[in-house]
């Protein structure tokens, strides 16, 4: 698939900006301006006027209808939601019947054809193809997105980034500590970047996406209202604007200084322990698949959470029913992983 085959003039262009750097969206008609609109102001990019931009750090252009054919030769394995056909340093994504390719590292070029089919313009099938993009164009960015809640302690300005897969607690965890009077960044989804040799953890996603087990037994008055809609990808969760429910508790990015990895034990108690620099990495790349397939940005991806988990104390913590029990508990509990 040659780049000469998606260069040329956008109809739409639209700027943005996340942890200094800049990504330009060009879109190929209104429709596929306002389908991937919706998804982009949901998370915490923030709108540049084409007259201040200098530099972009990645560009994204979005068509609707069929993609150029593969390039040949291409090893095909399978991901979430499709298929990865990798052909040296760019790799193509079926995903839910469009198609994401993410060319070389150099060319600062990610491209989207949102397939046409009734199952590809299913709201779930078209937020999963484009979350496959922006994550892409970010790694070029040398923005590297972790699947990971982020909050910061008030008293002492701590930033702590609780990690893990879904339905491990985050949320649950995020949502007692904002209550508590912590800060908060994303109850899922942050990026990561380097600023003078550290790692600074921006927030991503805007709305919370919550399980009634998240909030339940949270003491919070005023939660119902601050519920939106059922969340599509997953019924069982319901959307939370968390600025509606926690107004000036939003801190758009920390500099991480404690790691958590939880697990929900279902037993009565829960119990931390400490962790080695080199465990919490190995959990790290075990939940940043891409800083191993994607070979354009794996190494300075992989160097990334090296310096995150060298910068941070870590933690697992086996989450028992007391923290979802007593609304005190986890904000009383964490606060100690702070005093290392």
């Amino acid at each position: 698939m040659s780049l000469l085959a998606v260069r040329g003039q956008a109809l739409i262009e639209k700027f943005y900006t996340i942890g200094g750097h800049l990504l330009a969206f060009q879109f190929s008609d209104e429709v596929a301006a306002r389908v991937a609109g919706e998804f982009i102001e949901g998370m915490y990019f923030t709108p540049c006027p084409a007259r201040a931009v200098r530099f972009v750090h990645c560009t994204v252009k979005i068509f609707y209808g069929d993609p150029p054919p593969l390039p040949s030769g291409c090893q095909t394995f399978e991901v979430p939601r499709g298929y990865c056909h990798a052909h040296g340093d760019e790799h193509f994504l079926d995903i839910d019947e469009s198609r994401v390719a993410v060319y070389p590292a150099t060319s600062r070029l990610v491209c989207v054809w949102l397939g046409t089919t009734a199952h590809a313009r299913h709201p779930v099938a078209i937020v999963n193809t484009l979350s496959y993009t922006v994550q892409a164009a970010l790694r070029r960015a040398a923005l590297y997105v972790l699947h990971a809640a982020g909050v910061v302690e008030p008293a002492t300005g701590t930033g702590m980034i609780v990690v893990g897969n879904s339905n491990s607690g985050k949320s649950s965890l995020t949502i007692r500590l904002a209550g508590a009077g912590w800060r908060y960044l994303s109850d899922d989804m942050l990026v990561l970047v380097e600023a003078d040799g550290l790692i600074e953890a921006w927030a991503l996603r805007r709305i919370f996406s919550v399980s009634e087990a998240s909030f339940a037994g949270s003491g919070l008055g005023g939660l119902n209202a601050a519920l939106g809609a059922p969340v599509n990808s997953d019924p069982s969760k319901r959307k939370l604007d968390p600025r509606t429910m926690f107004p000036d508790s939003f801190v758009e990015s920390c500099r991480p200084r404690v790691l958590l990895f939880p697990n929900l034990t279902g037993e009565a108690a829960s119990r931390v322990e400490k962790l080695s620099s080199g465990a919490a990495m190995a959990r790290l790349i075990r939940q940043c698949p891409w800083a191993s397939y994607d070979g354009g940005t794996a190494r300075e991806h992989l160097r990334a959470l090296g310096l995150m988990a060298k910068q941070s104390v870590s933690y697992s913590l086996d989450a028992g029913l007391d923290l979802f029990e007593d609304s005190a508990r986890a904000p009383q509990l964490l606060a100690s992983c702070l005093n290392h």
